[in-house]
C-alpha cells in the first residue's frame, strides 16, 4: 500500500506528506525501490529544510503517508534515478 502510495505520487506529479507522529515531512517523490535489506524504499527532494536535499527513506517508518494535490518540481538538481542506495528500482 505505502509503494503504491509512492508509485502514484509520482505517476501523478504531486507531492508526498509522510507522517511519523509529531513530526511530518512534505518531500517530492522521484524514485521507488527497495533499500539494501528488501524494505521497501523512497528518493525524495525534501524542500522542508533551506536550501533543500535529497532524502533517502525506508516507506516502513512513516506512520501514515498521503498523496497530496501540491505538485512537484521533478527532476530536482542532482537527481540520479540509479540511485546507489537501491538495490532495486520499481
Amino acid at each position: 500500500m505505502r509503494v503504491t502510495k509512492a508509485c502514484e505520487a509520482i505517476d501523478k506529479g504531486c507531492c508526498l506528506e509522510l507522517y511519523y507522529g509529531r513530526h511530518t515531512r512534505f518531500v517530492e517523490p522521484h524514485a521507488v525501490g527497495y533499500g539494501p535489506y528488501g524494505e521497501p524504499a523512497l528518493l525524495a527532494w525534501d524542500g522542508s529544510d533551506a536550501p533543500g536535499g535529497w532524502l533517502f527513506v525506508t516507506l516502513e517508518d512513516p506512520r501514515e503517508i498521503i498523496v497530496s494535490g501540491y505538485f512537484r518540481e521533478a527532476p530536482r538538481p542532482g537527481f540520479l534515478r540509479d540511485d546507489p542506495r537501491f538495490a532495486g528500482i520499481i
